[in-house]
């Protein structure tokens, strides 16, 4: 069960197939993949179908060397039972996350005013841990807000982060793993 929570958990942050019309259907359509792929034991392609979501929500943040080497650990994961592989030294994890940081800087940097404001008010708050209901609340909240931004601020986000043009379908994936982990609760008696 570990295995499936973190391969539920590593979907959630790496969403990557484009959606079709109806982004629930999408997302059913996405998890189902997931599991078949799992359960397949094609854990190579399993990366791919997860590192393809990342990567049309967040283009360019991972170079491709630093991808080779997630792919080997997560397949490494999977074949060996779920002991973890980890190739990056703690060195290199942190390097890698600080030129995350200057890109996403960088980014918001080319934002509009209003654009800039939301993006950093928005990344203040991503790192705060919270319980999965407050988490759809917000986030519902969130897509509220993001709505109402004039139309010259959508655009800038969307053109710097292009995970803010599929809040629908993030809106889908993230119905599809509270419903998961609602039915998981439930069978397993246990709270993920």
């Amino acid at each position: 069960m570990t295995r499936l929570t973190i391969l539920l958990m590593f979907s959630l942050s790496a969403l990557v197939l484009s959606s079709p019309i109806d982004p629930q259907t999408s997302a059913n359509r996405f998890f189902g993949q997931i599991f078949e792929k799992y359960f397949a034991e094609a854990y190579e392609e399993l990366f791919d179908l997860l590192h393809g979501k990342w990567s049309s929500f967040y283009p360019g943040l991972l170079k491709d060397d630093e991808i080779a080497v997630l792919k080997k650990d997560f397949i490494g994961f999977f074949e060996n039972e779920g002991t973890p592989t980890v190739s990056f030294t703690k060195e290199q994890f942190l390097e890698v996350g600080k030129r995350m940081e200057k890109e996403i800087d960088d980014r918001i940097e080319k934002l509009t005013e209003e654009g800039r404001a939301f993006v950093i008010e928005r990344k203040n708050d991503a790192t705060r841990r919270r319980p999965r209901a407050e988490f759809m609340n917000e986030f519902a909240d969130f897509r509220k807000k993001y709505e109402a931004l004039s139309t010259a601020a959508k655009e800038s986000i969307e053109a710097q982060f292009p995970i803010f043009g599929k809040i629908p379908e993030i809106q889908a994936h993230l119905n599809v793993v509270d419903r998961l982990v609602r039915h998981m609760t439930k069978l397993s008696g246990k709270k993920f």
